[in-house]
C-alpha cells in the first residue's frame, strides 16, 4: 500500500537537514458515536542512527497510548522503526480500518518539511538532499489520502513535531524562518501541531523540569478523561496552556489547530456538555494518581461502601464500571438473589481486543536460472508483523469469592459480545481462562491481572494460530505461529514481533533460519530456497547485507558482498562445470574490473559490463596465444593486438572477435605484411 511514497517529488529542502520536526499524530476520528470503533496507530522514535537521538518520543507515544486505551481504542503501539517497518506497521493499520471508525494515528519523532509537505523520519533515516529524504520517510499527506480513501467517521490528527537540524537543540524544533505547512484536509479530518510556524517544540521548561513527557503531550494527556470536553474544546485549552508556560520560559510555541470536521468528539463522556455541572468532582488532570490510589485502598468483595465513596469522588472514573458491578452484585447477595456473572450494562471495558487483520506471510523469494552469472533476486524485502493481542481490561467482574484471594470459576459475557470463562481472583481473571472474542478469535491459557499472561493458546478466527508464550496481553518469549497458508514461525518474540532465534517455514518449501530483530531478518541466518539454492550469512532489514556464500541449483558458488539482497562489490563466482570470476560485481552481474578463469585453460583480465568483456582487456588463450586490445559484448571489437604463441602477432582491427579491416602480420623472422580482411577473410585485389 505504502501509501506515504505517493506524493514524493524533487525540489529544495524547505527544512534543515534531518530536521527535528516532531509531526505528530493523525488521528482520524469520524463523527462521535458510541458504537463506532475505535482504532489507533502509535509510533514513538528516540533512537536514530544517524541523526540526534530524542529523549521523550517514546515517553510520549506510550503515555498517548495508555490514554487511548482509556478512551476505548485499540491502539497498535510501535517503538523506533525503521523506514521498512514504519511502512509495515501503517499497512497493516489501514488494513485494520474500516469506513465509519474512529481513527487515531500518534507519531513521536523526527521529522522534516519539504515544499511537498511533511515526512516523518523512521530511525534508519540517511540521505541530505530532499529527493533523497522524501523517499525514506513516510509522507504525512499520503497518510492522510489514505485515511480519506478509507472514510472514517472522524479523523483527529495531533502533530508534535522536531523540524529542524538535530543538532542544533535539544528540543523539537521547526526549522528557522521555515513553518510548518498545513496539510489539505478532507472532510472529517482534524489536526492539532505542537507548535505554529517558525517555533520550537518544547520538550522541557528548563533543566530542572524532570517530566517524562514534552510539554505538548504532557498538556495533552492530562486532559483526556476529563468528561463532556470535545476534541476541539481540549486542543483549544491546550493551545493556551502551552502558549503560557512557554512564555513563561520566554519562548514562543503556539499549537496550530486545523479542523474540517463537523460534530463533536468526545475522549470521555461522549454527548455530556463540555460545562455540565454535577454535584460530584471529575476527574481532572493530575488526579490519575491519587485515583489509582483510592481505588487501590477502596476494592474488596464486600466494601460497598467504600465503592460508593468512589462514585462519589470519581463518578466517571477508570474503576467507575467495575465499581457499579461489585455494588450490584454485593446488593443482590444481600437481598437473597444469587450472584450473576454476567457485567451489568453499561460495564465497558476500557481496551478490548482489536479485530486483527491476519498477517500476510513472508513472501517467498524467487531466483533465475543460474547461467554463467546468475543474478540472485533479493530475499523478501519486508515482514508483516504478526499481529498482537491487546490484553482484555477490566470489562467485568466474576462472581465475588469468599475472600479476595480465593480462586473462583466464572462465566460471563461482556457489552462487547466477548466472553469469559475460568479463574478469577476477587474481580480479576487470573489464572486458566478462555476467552472468546465477538469476532471469532479464541485465547485459551493463563492470564493474570486480566492479561494473556503465560503459555497460551491464540486462535484466530482467520485460521492463523499460536501456541507460546504471552506477556501482558503480547506474544513474548518462545512460541510458534502457523499462518493459515501453511507457513510456520518457530522461535523467539518480542513485543509481539519475531525477535532473536528462529526459524520461518514457508508453505512453498523455502526455509529460513537465523536472527530476528523486530520482525526483519538482522544478523547472520540461513535461507534454503524449495529448489535447492541456499544464501548463507547476514541479514540488514531481511536483505542480504555483507559477506555471504550463495549456492545455486546448478552447483555455481557465489562468496563475497551483498548490499540489500543483491551481489555488490567484491566477489568470486565459481561455475559447477569449472572455471570461476573474480572482481567487482554491480546489481548481481560482473561489472568494473575482473577476471575469468575458463574451464577451457584461458583466462580474461579486463573491463566487465553486465556479465561480458566491455572494454580494454587481455584474454589469455590456453594455447599460449593472447590477445590485448578492445572487446564489446565479449568479442574482440576495435584496436587490438593478436600475439601467437610462436612469435608472430597480428596489429589491425576486429570486429565480433575476428579480423576486420586493415592490419599488420610482423612475423617471428621479422617481416611484416599488410592485410586488409572482411568479416575474418583477407580480402583480395
Amino acid at each position: 500500500m505504502a501509501a506515504g511514497l505517493s506524493t514524493r517529488n524533487h525540489g529544495d529542502m524547505k527544512a534543515w537537514r534531518y530536521g527535528s520536526f516532531f509531526l505528530g499524530m493523525a488521528l482520524c476520528l469520524a463523527a462521535a458515536s458510541v458504537q463506532a470503533r475505535r482504532v489507533a496507530l502509535v509510533i514513538g522514535n528516540d533512537n536514530y542512527f544517524q541523526v540526534t537521538k530524542l529523549e521523550k518520543a517514546v515517553n510520549d507515544a506510550d503515555a498517548m497510548a495508555r490514554e487511548l486505551e482509556v478512551a476505548g481504542f485499540e491502539v497498535k503501539r510501535h517503538h523506533n522503526l525503521t523506514f521498512k517497518q514504519m511502512v509495515v506497521a501503517f499497512e497493516v493499520f489501514f488494513d485494520m480500518v474500516k469506513g465509519g471508525d474512529e481513527i487515531a494515528v500518534f507519531y513521536a519523532g523526527h521529522g522534516v518539511q519539504t515544499e511537498r509537505g511533511s515526512y516523518l523520519l523512521p530511525t534508519d533515516i540517511e540521505g541530505e538532499t530532499q529527493s533523497q529524504i522524501e523517499k525514506v520517510s513516510y509522507s504525512v499527506n499520503g497518510l492522510l489520502e489514505e485515511l480519506d480513501r478509507i472514510k472514517p467517521r472522524f479523523s483527529l490528527i495531533i502533530v508534535d513535531a522536531c523540524r529542524d537540524n538535530p543538532l542544533r537543540s535539544r528540543g523539537r524544533t521547526i526549522g528557522v524562518a521555515r513553518g510548518l505547512n498545513a496539510p489539505d484536509l478532507a472532510k472529517g479530518q482534524m489536526v492539532i501541531f505542537s507548535a505554529g510556524k517558525n517555533q520550537r517544540a518544547l520538550d522541557s521548561l528548563s533543566d530542572k523540569d524532570n517530566h517524562p513527557n514534552g510539554l505538548f503531550t504532557r498538556e495533552f494527556t492530562a486532559r483526556m478523561r476529563r468528561p463532556g470536553l470535545s476534541v476541539e474544546a481540549l486542543a483549544i485549552e491546550v493551545k493556551s496552556a502551552v502558549e503560557q508556560l512557554a512564555l513563561s520560559v520566554s519562548h514562543n510555541q503556539r499549537p496550530l489547530i486545523v479542523n474540517d470536521s463537523s460534530g463533536d468528539f468526545f475522549f470521555a463522556g461522549p454527548g455530556a456538555p463540555s460545562g455540565a455541572a454535577s454535584a460530584a468532582p471529575v476527574v481532572l488532570p493530575g488526579d490519575s494518581a491519587r485515583e489509582d490510589q483510592f481505588w487501590q485502598d477502596t476494592k474488596a468483595p464486600d466494601n460497598a461502601e467504600g465503592y460508593e465513596a468512589y462514585l462519589a469522588a470519581y463518578p466517571n472514573g477508570r474503576y467507575a464500571g467495575l465499581a457499579r458491578a461489585n455494588i450490584a452484585r454485593f446488593r443482590a447477595r444481600s437481598a437473597g438473589a444469587p450472584p450473576t456473572g454476567t457485567p451489568p450494562t453499561g460495564t465497558t471495558p476500557t481496551g478490548t481486543v482489536p479485530t486483527r487483520a491476519p498477517p500476510t506471510s513472508l513472501p517467498a523469494p524467487t531466483l533465475p536460472a543460474a547461467k554463467a552469472a546468475a543474478p540472485m533476486a533479493a530475499p523478501p524485502a519486508t515482514t508483516t508483523f504478526v499481529p498482537t493481542v491487546a490484553a482484555p481490561t477490566d470489562a467485568a467482574p466474576a462472581p465475588a469469592p469468599m475472600s479476595a484471594n480465593a480462586v473462583v470459576l466464572a462465566s460471563y459475557s461482556l457489552p462487547n459480545g466477548d466472553k469469559y470463562e475460568g479463574e478469577t481472583v476477587g474481580l480479576v481473571r487470573t489464572g486458566r481462562g478462555k476467552y472468546q472474542f465477538a469476532n471469532g478469535d479464541r485465547y485459551e491459557g493463563q492470564l493474570e491481572d486480566n492479561t494473556f499472561t503465560g503459555r497460551g493458546v491464540m486462535q484466530f478466527a482467520s485460521g492463523d494460530r499460536y501456541e507460546g508464550e504471552f506477556k501482558r496481553g503480547i506474544k513474548q518469549g518462545e512460541g510458534t505461529y502457523l499462518f493459515a497458508n501453511k507457513d510456520r514461525y518457530e522461535g523467539h518474540f518480542l513485543d509481539g514481533q519475531y525477535h532473536g532465534k528462529g526459524t520461518f517455514t514457508y508453505a512453498s518449501g523455502d526455509r529460513y533460519v537465523g536472527d530476528y530483530e523486530r520482525g526483519l531478518k538482522v544478523g547472520r541466518g540461513v535461507y534454503s530456497f524449495a529448489n535447492g539454492e541456499r544464501y548463507e550469512g547476514p541479514y540488514v532489514d531481511n536483505l542480504a547485507h555483507g559477506v555471504g556464500l550463495y549456492v545455486h541449483s546448478s552447483g555455481d558458488r557465489y562468496e563475497g558482498d551483498f548490499k540489500r539482497g543483491i551481489k555488490q562489490g567484491k566477489g568470486i563466482y565459481r561455475y559447477a562445470a569449472g572455471g570461476r570470476y573474480e572482481g567487482d560485481f554491480d546489481n548481481n552481474m560482473f561489472e568494473g574490473k575482473g577476471t575469468l578463469f575458463l574451464a577451457t585453460g584461458d583466462r580474461y583480465e579486463g573491463s566487465f559490463r553486465q556479465n561480458v568483456k566491455e572494454g580494454v582487456g587481455i584474454h589469455y588463450f590456453a594455447n599460449r596465444d593472447r590477445y590485448e586490445g578492445s572487446f564489446r559484448l565479449g568479442l574482440q571489437s576495435g584496436k587490438g593486438v593478436h600475439f601467437y604463441a610462436n612469435g608472430d602477432r597480428y596489429e589491425g582491427m576486429f570486429e565480433a572477435g575476428v579480423r576486420h579491416g586493415p592490419g599488420v602480420f610482423y612475423y617471428a623472422n621479422g617481416d611484416s605484411r599488410n592485410h586488409e580482411f572482411v568479416n575474418g577473410t583477407e580480402k583480395t585485389d
